[in-house]
């Protein structure tokens, strides 16, 4: 009995099969990042909708009393380039793969309140509002660590989660998040 990919025509259809994947995972183990570059400036979603950023499905939720938008933006506003994504209001649920860890963000702070809930659990202490005060924190047993990109400058920088990631929410107000990575 012949194979339908046998022959010229078939290792090109099997090349073709192979190669085709559209945002295909890293290996495990790798570094992959969420960059918003795919995602139309202006996009706007309220609660309960979902989008796809670099293969990864983020959900946007209702914490407490936020429930506005998370919308996509090009000002640039935190240390990296290119477009943002600004939670406003609301939570971003990022649903990373399985037993994602060490999970890194660009941020801009521009005030208001703002909360991390990782593996389902959020800081003890909600006078704690402003990213760089989430520094030391370890929240659902993931260390967070943040950088700011000029001392004393707390408005911009880096936010480190160090540890195994089942569930990450980020809630902003005035945040702004862009090269959100993780390693598989």
């Amino acid at each position: 009995m012949l194979n339908k990919f046998t022959g010229p025509t078939g290792a090109v259809a099997i090349a073709l099969l192979v190669g085709s994947c559209c945002v295909c995972p890293p290996p495990a183990g790798e570094r992959a990042c969420i960059d918003f570059e795919d995602q139309t400036v202006g996009s706007q979603y309220t609660v309960g909708n979902s989008f796809v950023a670099s293969g990864i499905t983020i959900d946007v939720v209702a914490v407490g009393a936020y429930s506005n938008r998370a919308e996509i933006t090009a000002g640039n506003y935190t240390t990296a380039s290119g477009n943002d994504l600004r939670p406003l209001n609301v939570g971003v649920q990022f649903n990373l793969p399985p037993s994602a860890r060490d999970v890194t963000m660009n941020y801009a702070d521009l005030g208001g309140n703002n909360q991390f809930l990782i593996n389902g659990a959020s800081v003890a202490n909600p006078a704690i509002n402003q990213v760089v005060e989430f520094d030391g924190q370890t929240i659902g047993g993931v260390t967070v660590s943040v950088t700011t990109a000029t001392p004393g400058d707390s408005t911009r920088g880096d936010v480190a989660l160090n540890g195994t990631i089942n569930s990450l929410v980020v809630v902003g107000q005035e945040l702004w998040l862009d090269d959100v990575c993780y390693v598989r």
